[in-house]
């Protein structure tokens, strides 16, 4: 693209677009994105784990309303067998919950890990000094013991789906109205998908390709 000085319509124009050029990997870094995720054998070799790595940037609305409200984040991961003959086998499928909230007094941010949405304060949660560091929680997710090799066919496909979101139902309700009309509160990475095939021995199950 060219442009030209003497031209006052085209330099306006492309002035215009360099903005935007500029504006859009912002506008992109805001929210939940899906970047990968991976079976890998669990330690004692019996089972298979859950990897998965998502970029994460709050809106700045949202990292404000964090200072006062807690904010919840939920991962819904599922594993499944196609059937052509019949509705797909399900393997195994759950929830990880996040609750993040932020001490005024300390300036430390909180976060407690669990399985059920009622996690409240955690037993063992993690504190960080930054919301950024807090973040790094759900950047990169390990969930042990995802499936066992025994419940694998060997040379069969599999489908795995993960899906990280913020929960909105655990924000106070004029929040949750405001997330109903604002995409900025609408913090979902969508489904991301995968296809395995189980190799014999299944213990050389392999990722084929993304959905």
């Amino acid at each position: 693209m060219h442009c030209y000085v003497n031209c006052p319509k085209r330099w306006l124009a492309c002035f215009i677009t360099a903005l935007w050029w500029l504006a859009a990997p912002m506008a992109q870094a805001q929210g939940l994105l899906g970047k990968a995720v991976n079976l890998v054998p669990n330690p004692s070799a019996t089972g298979w784990d859950l990897q998965a790595e998502f970029g994460i940037a709050l809106p700045p609305k949202l990292a404000d309303l964090a200072r006062s409200t807690p904010l919840y984040f939920v991962l819904d991961w599922q594993m499944r067998r196609p059937r052509w003959y019949w509705r797909d086998q399900r393997l195994a499928q759950g929830q990880i919950y996040w609750r993040f909230s932020h001490n005024s007094l300390t300036q430390q941010w909180r976060v407690s890990t669990g399985t059920s949405p009622n996690i409240g304060e955690g037993r063992f949660a993690q504190t960080f000094y930054s919301l950024d560091e807090a973040l790094s929680t759900m950047r990169r997710i390990r969930r042990d013991s995802l499936v066992q090799s025994s419940e694998l066919q060997a040379n069969q496909k599999y489908d795995l789906s993960v899906r990280l979101r913020l929960d909105t139902t655990q924000l106070p309700k004029p929040f949750q109205i405001n997330a109903i009309t604002n995409n900025d509160w609408a913090l979902d990475s969508g489904v991301l998908e995968w296809v395995f095939i189980a190799a014999a021995p299944v213990s050389a199950m392999v990722p084929v390709l993304p959905k």
